[in-house]
């Protein structure tokens, strides 16, 4: 799979607008058991969700999206904010999901927006891949976390948030 890398993809006014909608709803991670979503060691950070019809300025980032990957994001999940702050970090993982009965199903593709800049550490890294992505404000990523000929999970695409250092 390709990783893509789009600089300055979001303007400073989308960027902080999307911090201060998070802000007052930042809670501690979760990731499932199998059975329910609990706080984990693998997750260290806070994460809030803000709808793609939540004004106008999420609105035009959505669009801006399906415009960079070709998707239709009518039935994507909402906007998730996270915040790693020092020693945050996400082991690596794969952001497909399980194949069941949900609506949803599993996670076609990921397209990943840094609000902010790190000085040292939380790097987005690829082990089977070979990449490394710095954070840099305003920058996103994007690729394809499903095959598109049969839509298995393609383990390439295992991914992780390294600690941020500061």
């Amino acid at each position: 799979p390709k990783v893509k890398l789009f600089r300055k993809f979001l303007t400073e006014e989308e960027r902080l607008h999307i911090m201060e909608i998070a802000k007052g709803r930042l809670e501690r991670s979760v990731a499932s058991n199998g059975n329910e979503y609990v706080p984990t060691d693998f997750r260290i950070s806070e994460v809030a969700w803000i709808q793609p019809d939540h004004d106008p300025i999420i609105e035009r980032v959505h669009r801006r999206i399906e415009d960079a990957t070709g998707l239709n994001l009518t039935e994507a999940e909402e906007l998730q904010v996270s915040n790693y702050g020092i020693a945050g970090h996400y082991e690596p993982h794969m952001d497909w999901g399980k194949r069941d009965n949900s609506a949803r199903g599993m996670r076609l593709a990921t397209f990943m927006l840094y609000l902010a800049d790190v000085d040292k550490g939380g790097n987005t890294v690829f082990p089977n891949l070979g990449i490394s992505v710095h954070p840099s404000k305003g920058d996103a990523i994007f690729w394809h976390n499903l095959d598109m000929q049969d839509f298995a999970g393609n383990p390439a695409t295992l991914h992780g948030a390294c600690p941020v250092v500061s």
